[in-house]
């Protein structure tokens, strides 16, 4: 077993006791592939977790676009490029592509440490017309949300299929 800190150089060295430190949690994980993980931390950002064969990691920021509430991805180890879903919780639903170029490491590289951050691109973007309360990659190109809508029955669960 391996416990993986997020790194934050601005506050290196703080201890959390300290009054305004807020420690980095992971609120979600999403697998991508057998080595390849996103993660999305408390505070809205994305990282992308690489764990290589020699037990090492690397844990890489992905550019921010959004403060991300929800993760959703679609783990398919055959494609070039990673889909993801990711949403502000509220009415966005953004999809996010993570090119295989830029995750893909260099084994014979042993440091374990954090690398570059990744410029991850949007692909496209959907308004709901009710809050997005969850959601579940069905495929890589399609995604279920359940919404709390105010459009047919206020206050009810709706489940919407986009794809």
């Amino acid at each position: 077993m391996q416990f993986i800190l997020f790194h934050d150089s601005l506050v290196e060295g703080i201890k959390s006791r300290v009054p305004g430190y807020k420690t980095k949690k992971a609120m979600s994980i999403q697998a991508l592939s057998h080595q390849k993980f996103l993660t999305l931390e408390s505070n809205g950002e994305l990282h992308l977790l690489h764990m290589l064969r020699s037990g090492c990691f690397k844990m890489r920021r992905l550019t921010g676009i959004i403060q991300v509430q929800q993760l959703a991805a679609f783990p398919d180890m055959s494609a070039s490029a990673q889909d993801a879903w990711i949403s502000d919780g509220l009415f966005s639903l953004h999809k996010l592509v993570i090119s295989d170029s830029d995750t893909s490491e260099d084994e014979s590289d042993q440091s374990c440490n954090e690398g570059k951050i990744i410029h991850s691109s949007v692909t496209g973007v959907i308004f709901a017309s009710e809050n997005i309360q969850d959601m579940i990659a069905l495929a890589a190109n399609s995604i279920m949300i359940l919404g709390r809508g105010e459009v047919c029955v206020p206050g009810h669960s709706m489940f919407r299929f986009l794809g």
